[in-house]
């Protein structure tokens, strides 16, 4: 007879960092990208820290928060932080044109976007314009806010690591990702944090996540499989997480070496690459 795994009655970030004390100085997560590494203790500090953040900035329960950015320490924080004071969160990938980005903004009914200020300047800009986005929060802006901007730096919580004054339940609507389109335009999915909770817990007899495992996310954390599969059940495991920027084969390579990456989820255009790459190094040897 099976037997079905018990679900717990917490949020999402509740069940994913209530261990990060326990965990303490492991290391949780290191950006390729920056060259940043943050232990979970930092990292359940720096969450409780940009929710307060949030909150200052008036964020509430049932904002819709879009998130558009590659994989980085500040992708990890904005969904937890967002997640953990009520907000619903919707993500959207970078490579997306200007008119689809307006589109899912619009249909998402998003108030808040948190991206990078490349992003922002390159397209962004007028999608938030055109979508009635309240504010945007900008990673790695520098200078002057922009006028309904601010850089994500700043959302510092005044320090505050105490949680904000919110009682989230774990049947809210926690993500809202989109559909590929493939039968139509993109469409929204409510997602509640009992529906991820519920899915991780399944996904843990299958996939053996634990503390001694280093997870490669190559995959776009923007995607539900990069968010659930590689982030959300890692650090729930109490894995190290590597976060790749944008898939490039050297640095896929480079990283499994480095950092002796016991695990990555990939998709399959990447592993003809790898086995190209294994070849040709192969034959470069027989040659010498």
């Amino acid at each position: 007879m099976t037997v079905l795994p018990a679900i717990p009655e917490l949020t999402l970030p509740e069940f994913v960092l209530d261990q990060a004390e326990r965990h303490g100085p492991h290391r949780a997560l290191i950006d390729l990208g920056s060259g940043r590494e943050m232990t979970y203790r930092e990292l359940a500090v720096a969450v409780r820290e940009l929710a307060n953040g949030l909150f200052d900035r008036d964020v509430r329960q049932d904002d819709v928060v879009a998130l558009c950015a590659p994989n980085s320490i500040e992708f990890v924080l904005a969904w937890y932080a967002a997640s953990s004071i009520g907000a619903v969160v919707t993500t959207l990938n970078p490579a997306s044109t200007a008119a689809e980005l307006t589109h899912q903004l619009r249909q998402a009914d998003a108030r808040w976007l948190v991206t990078t200020a490349e992003l922002y300047e390159e397209k962004l800009r007028g999608a938030a314009d055109a979508s009635g986005i309240a504010e945007s929060i900008l990673i790695g802006a520098t200078g002057v806010p922009r006028q309904r901007a601010i850089a994500f730096d700043s959302l510092h919580g005044e320090g505050h690591t105490d949680p904000p004054p919110v009682r989230v339940s774990p049947r809210d609507i926690a993500f809202l990702p989109f559909s590929s389109g493939t039968t139509g335009l993109p469409k929204g999915v409510e997602l509640t944090h009992r529906n991820l909770v519920a899915n991780l817990c399944q996904m843990r007899s299958a996939h053996h996540r634990c503390e001694d495992d280093v997870v490669l996310a190559v995959l776009p954390l923007f995607h539900i499989f990069g968010l659930q599969v590689t982030l959300n059940l890692s650090l729930s495991a109490g894995a190290t997480v590597v976060l790749l920027p944008r898939f490039e084969l050297r640095a896929f390579l480079n990283a499994i070496q480095t950092y002796g990456v016991t695990g990555a989820e990939v998709v399959p255009p990447i592993s003809p690459a790898r086995a190209r790459s294994e070849s040709a190094a192969a034959s470069s040897r027989a040659t010498e």
